[in-house]
């Protein structure tokens, strides 16, 4: 085996990503966090995989843990729910989101594609501008998604509502420079969705009856959501965990809007 140590000359895993592609010098590219657990046959999975489908670019399910304190459950909950949409939307033929914690490519490729990007000065998006940049040169279908157990990388729950916050807006602030008008109209279409529901919430005060149709809008994303939910804990095996998706439906649209305002106009740095 050969293994080569290097040493960052950037910033952030962007910059490091970078660097070691071009000194390395093999086919297939499989990218983690180096806070992350990875199961035993991980690369065995995901290679033969990426090789049956064809593929360019092969993205994995991440679960996050432990789950322990109600705060951890929510994160937990949350993330799962982002994992099932992944999957979800790739399978469809349109990704619209990825995690940098359990990726596989093609290193020619993704040198080839760094040529177009314009995002490598920004903290954040390592996954996703590489992946919109795969879907512009190689198409949609080039992107694939291996909902298996045996290939569920493991990464830590944010400590505290400080890191919580720190993280999401990192992972919303590179939004504005998205290329894609796939991602850019789901990015938009969930945000003004929870907004509706924030500015419902807010208008109840001066007129109780927008109340009404706060609880409305809730009780139907909670009717989309939880199927997804169900299906998604039950493959992570976090069963217990779909019980708390009703008040995460009551929380999650403050915390989408508010992250999401803060990635805007907030100047993020990495971690």
């Amino acid at each position: 085996m050969n293994l080569k140590l290097l040493k960052a000359t950037g910033s952030g895993k962007k910059q490091a990503i970078s660097q070691a592609l071009h000194a390395a010098e093999n086919e297939l590219v499989l990218v983690t966090d180096a806070d992350c657990e990875l199961p035993e046959k991980w690369i065995e999975k995901m290679l033969a995989y990426y090789i049956a489908k064809d593929l360019k670019m092969l993205l994995g399910p991440v679960l996050l843990t432990p789950a322990d304190t109600l705060f951890e459950k929510l994160q937990v909950l949350e993330h799962m729910s982002l994992i099932a949409s992944t999957a979800g939307s790739t399978a469809i033929g349109m990704p619209v989101m990825c995690n940098g914690a359990n990726m596989m490519y093609d290193r020619k490729s993704a040198l080839n594609v760094e040529k177009d990007r314009t995002d490598m000065k920004l903290a954040s998006g390592d996954d996703m501008f590489l992946m919109e940049q795969f879907i512009a040169r190689y198409g949609s279908k080039a992107i694939g998604f291996f909902l298996n157990r045996e290939v569920i990388v493991k990464t830590a729950t944010m400590p505290n509502l400080k890191a919580f916050f720190r993280q999401r807006t990192r992972w919303t602030s590179k939004t504005k420079a998205y290329t894609n008008w796939k991602i850019i109209a789901t990015a938009l279409t969930v945000f003004l969705f929870n907004l509706s529901i924030v500015f419902f919430f807010v208008a109840g005060f001066f007129m109780p009856v927008f109340w009404a149709f706060y609880v409305l809008y809730v009780i139907m994303k909670t009717l989309i959501d939880y199927p997804i939910i169900r299906r998604i804990s039950a493959f992570m095996k976090q069963k217990k965990l779909k019980f708390w998706t009703l008040p995460l439906e009551f929380i999650y649209p403050f915390y989408v809007v508010f992250t999401a305002i803060a990635g805007m106009f907030t100047k993020v740095r990495w971690k």
